[in-house]
């Protein structure tokens, strides 16, 4: 399946010609500047950090939130400190620790899908950063690995406590 079969099955509203153009041109950059950052050395991994990121910032566009993560942002929305620590973890399966990270967002009325993917960018982009820079690996282990299916998407776009 190439990109556009991929972009045309997505459907999503935001899904025009422009971001569509976009998204190809960031993954042709993304893969070009990876090239580059392999062969170079000194700011790659500054430049790996900021492609993550800005991979992320555009797979957000596109993203629609999955049950889990309304459910997640529901209950930080509609239930009280106490309810959050001593009655909701009997029910639910994210730790309390989460909800508590998205009551700050939810209760000052911040906007769902912007909040909860600036949750999950700043938590997976501080992980893949620590990891780019401190990682005992080579520096094109550690540059690409961040890139991969299960860090890039289900760790760091879909928002869940172990983002």
């Amino acid at each position: 399946m190439d990109i556009n079969s991929f972009l045309f099955l997505i459907r999503h509203p935001l899904c025009d010609s422009h971001l569509l153009n976009l998204y190809k041109f960031a993954v042709q950059l993304s893969y070009r500047s990876l090239w580059y950052v392999s062969l170079s050395s000194g700011n790659s991994k500054y430049i790996a950090v900021f492609l993550y990121c800005t991979g992320h910032m555009l797979m957000f566009l596109v993203h629609e939130p999955w049950f889990d993560e309304a459910l997640a942002w529901l209950i930080a929305r509609d239930s009280s400190i106490y309810d959050i620590l001593f009655v909701t973890p009997h029910y639910e399966g994210h730790p309390a620790l989460w909800h508590l990270i998205l009551v700050l967002f939810a209760k000052l009325g911040a906007p769902y899908e912007l909040s909860l993917s600036l949750v999950s960018l700043l938590f997976s982009g501080l992980a893949m950063g620590l990891f780019i820079y401190k990682a005992p690996f080579k520096r094109i282990i550690r540059i690409t690995i961040p890139f991969t299916y299960y860090l890039f998407y289900q760790y760091g776009v879909i928002s869940r406590p172990y983002c």
